[in-house]
């Protein structure tokens, strides 16, 4: 009787410290909270991390935010980069938190493995602004070295490795040169430091680039009517680039994506009312044009997106309803409830790495908005409250 006594003590101590455990965690439904106030997005660091807890498995990698926005734009300090955060029920401006890049106001801004972020450089150096991310908080810190310069070049768009391959390799190009530069990036600090040969030289005005999930090929379209798509291959071991067989190819495309596993590309020319899939010839990277099928769209769009799973895409207008399809071996049906007129309509749309948020710009007003979307149905809801936002089309989210 002692000993079950004894035993029974234990059990209780058991789960007295397992539900303490839970209740210092801010949220027992999939976010798990470390000890630590600040530290950016490094497991070690504190704040949220993407480990799970014994409240729940983990989802976010870092802060009490399921997504931070970093943006430009006119409610926010002058020549700044400023940030607003996303929960489940809300997305507003973080007060206080801006980062200045002077003249760097325009161009691509994208985030490397959830932990640094990129910008072209406009004030001098023609090369690349790096900042650390710091999901507690918000704030941006400069990374040592940057910006990074690549005269005689004048970086306006860029493009990563895929987070999935790790993360190693950053793409510049110069619109009006055609040249495009690579970068390793630093795992640990996100120093960049330009591979041999770079930078590459191409006939392309490449205004968008799109690594596949794979990150073997790298992809550019001209944002013309009369434009090209340029294919590149990428050495995985030192990042240099060559053109694949047949690129250019005469598909017409203002904006572009790449499935994550490599397989299709999606091809949309602004303002017409359809989406072109574009089978991808696997090792060579090749577009395969004659096997590419055009998908009706119920308006004119100026692009469309994969979701980050691959099983979903959504066409965007500014003007139109979005559509969302549910894709399957190169072909797209389109989702209940699509297109989405009861939704505000958005242009310019990106996802975070989850799958869970779609943000665009609003037309005319150039405010921001997020699409709710479930990353297994595919199906997208009201979107979260206006934070009043307006900004320019170069934005970028992440978990």
């Amino acid at each position: 009787m002692r000993y079950t006594k004894q035993i029974l003590v234990l059990l209780i101590i058991a789960v007295v410290a397992l539900l303490t455990g839970c209740g210092q965690q801010s949220n027992c439904s999939g976010i798990s909270f470390g000890n630590g106030s600040g530290g950016g997005s490094s497991s070690g660091g504190g704040g949220v991390n993407s480990g799970g807890s014994v409240c729940g498995p983990g989802s976010n990698n870092g802060g009490s935010f399921n997504d931070l926005f970093f943006y430009h734009g006119s409610n926010g300090a002058n020549n700044s980069i400023n940030t607003a955060s996303v929960t489940a029920t809300t997305f507003a401006v973080l007060p206080g938190i801006a980062t200045n890049v002077g003249q760097s106001i325009v161009g691509s801004v994208i985030i490397v493995n959830k932990k640094f972020l990129y910008l072209p450089d406009q004030n001098g150096s023609g090369g690349v602004m790096g900042f650390t991310i710091n999901h507690s908080s918000g704030a941006l810190t400069a990374i040592a070295g940057s910006p990074f310069a690549v005269a005689p070049s004048q970086i306006t768009t860029l493009a990563a490795d895929p987070d999935a391959n790790g993360g190693r390799y950053l793409f510049a190009a110069d619109f009006s040169s055609g040249d495009f530069v690579v970068f390793t990036i630093d795992a640990t600090t996100g120093v960049l430091t330009p591979v041999s040969g770079s930078p590459f030289s191409s006939a392309a005005t490449p205004s968008r680039l799109k690594v596949d999930g794979t990150g073997h090929y790298l992809y550019a379209s001209e944002g013309t009517s009369t434009g090209h798509i340029f294919g590149f291959l990428i050495d995985p071991n030192s990042g240099a680039l060559s053109p694949i067989a047949g690129s250019p190819f005469a598909a017409l495309a203002n904006t572009i994506d790449v499935d994550s596993n490599g397989q299709f590309l999606l091809a949309v020319a602004s303002g017409g009312a359809q989406v072109d899939v574009i089978p991808i010839e696997q090792g060579t990277g090749s577009l395969l044009l004659n096997s590419a099928s055009s998908f009706p769209t119920a308006a004119s769009v100026d692009g469309a997106v994969f979701s980050p799973s691959g099983q979903f895409v959504y066409a965007f207008g500014g003007k139109n309803p979005l559509q969302g399809f549910q894709f399957n071996g190169g072909t797209l049906a389109e989702l209940n409830g699509s297109p989405y007129s009861s939704l505000p309509f958005l242009t310019d749309c990106q996802f975070d790495q989850a799958g869970t948020h779609l943000f665009g710009i609003r037309i005319p007003s150039s405010g921001v908005g997020v699409y709710v979307v479930d990353p297994t149905t595919g199906a997208v809801t009201a979107p979260l409250p206006d934070p009043g936002i307006v900004a320019s089309p170069y934005f970028a989210p992440t978990n």
